[in-house]
C-alpha cells in the first residue's frame, strides 16, 4: 500500500508507508515477481478497507437524514464536483497528515483499468443513491485533509468546536502518546452515522489450498460494528458531553485507540490515525498488530 503519489521526470513514483520512493516500473516488477504474496495481501486488505473506510462515508452521504446532520449539501457538491479527483495530499511534518489507501486504490483503477468491472462499480450511481462510491471516497479524503472543512454545515462545525475545546486542557498535558486532532472526531461521527464495520485483525484467519493447479486463498474475517460504543457516543447536538469530563474523554480515547491505534501501526487501514494512548513497546502488556497472520496451507 502507498501513502503518497508524485510525478518524476519519466515515471510515477510511490512513497511507501516506510517513506521509500519506488518507481512505478520497479513496483510492477515487484508485484510480478511476488504475485502470490501480493494477491494474498489483497484478499485481506481490499475487503477490510472497503468495510472500514469506504462503506461508512458512502452510506452516510446517501442517507438524506444522516447527511443533513453533518453536511451543507451545496458545499458538499463542490467537494465532489468542484475539485479535481486526483488531488495531492497536503504534507504534515515528514508525511501526509491523513492517509487514504481507498483513495489511491480507486485512483490507480481509474488510471490503469478505467473500463474494468470493479472500477465501473465504484463510478456508477445506484438508482436509489445520490452519490457514487468514487464520489464518497473523494469526500472522505478531502474531509480528512481540508483544515477548513467547508462542506460541514454551521451547526456541525459548532458542535465539533465545543467538543474539541473540552479536550484542550486534557490534551495539552500530553498524557497520551498521540495528541488528538479534530479529524478523529469527524471520523468518529462518520463511522457512527455511516454504521461502519471495524475489522479485528487480531482475530483474522488465513488459509490456502490448491484446486487442481491453482492456489486459492481463504480469509476468515471478524467484523465488529462496535454498537455499544457508538450508542454511547452522543448525537451531534450533545456531542460535547462525550468530552466534558476527564472520565468520559478517557473512555473515548481508549475505545478509539483499541479500534484504530493498535491496528494502524502496521496495517494500511488508517482508522483513527494518530490515536495511540501508548506507543509501540512502551508497555509490554499492550498488544499492537505488527504483522498479518501466516496463511495455513490446507492439504
Amino acid at each position: 500500500m502507498v501513502d503518497n503519489v508524485k510525478k518524476t521526470e519519466n515515471k510515477d513514483s510511490f512513497r511507501s508507508l516506510a517513506g521509500e520512493d519506488i518507481l512505478m516500473a520497479d513496483f510492477k516488477t515487484k508485484i510480478t515477481e511476488n504475485f502470490s504474496a501480493a494477491y494474498s495481501s489483497f484478499c485481506i486488505f481490499y475487503p477490510a478497507i472497503y468495510a472500514t473506510r469506504t462503506s461508512p462515508i458512502y452510506s452516510l452521504i446517501n442517507d438524506d437524514v444522516a447527511r443533513s446532520q453533518l453536511f451543507n449539501d451545496k458545499e458538499l457538491s463542490k467537494y465532489v464536483t468542484g475539485k479535481p479527483y486526483i488531488n495531492p495530499l497536503p504534507q504534515y511534518s515528514a508525511g501526509p497528515y491523513a492517509q487514504s489507501n481507498d483513495y489511491y486504490f480507486i485512483h490507480r483503477l481509474n488510471e490503469n483499468f478505467p473500463g474494468s468491472r470493479i472500477y465501473n462499480k465504484y463510478n456508477t450511481k445506484d438508482k436509489r443513491n445520490k452519490y457514487t462510491r468514487k464520489e464518497a471516497i473523494t469526500v472522505g479524503i478531502q474531509l480528512r485533509n481540508d483544515s477548513k472543512i467547508t462542506c460541514l454545515n454551521s451547526n456541525a462545525k459548532d458542535y465539533f468546536k465545543l467538543t474539541y475545546q473540552n479536550m484542550k486542557q486534557w490534551e495539552k498535558n500530553r498524557i497520551f502518546c498521540d495528541g488528538f486532532f479534530i479529524h478523529n472526531l469527524i471520523e468518529l461521527t462518520i463511522n457512527n452515522l455511516g454504521q461502519t464495520h471495524h475489522i479485528n485483525m487480531g482475530n483474522h484467519s488465513r488459509f490456502a489450498y490448491k484446486a487442481k493447479e491453482t492456489e486459492m486463498n481463504i480469509d476468515v474475517f471478524t467484523f465488529d460494528r462496535c454498537i455499544p460504543f457508538y450508542m454511547y457516543v452522543p448525537s451531534l447536538p450533545m456531542f460535547e458531553y462525550a468530552t466534558n469530563l476527564e472520565e468520559s474523554e478517557l473512555f473515548l480515547r481508549i475505545m478509539i485507540d483499541v479500534i484504530g491505534g493498535k491496528q494502524s501501526t502496521f496495517t494500511p487501514l488508517n482508522n483513527y490515525r494518530g490515536s495511540n494512548t501508548v506507543s509501540l513497546g512502551e508497555l509490554s502488556t499492550v498488544p499492537f498488530v505488527t504483522s498479518i497472520s501466516n496463511r495455513n496451507k490446507i492439504e
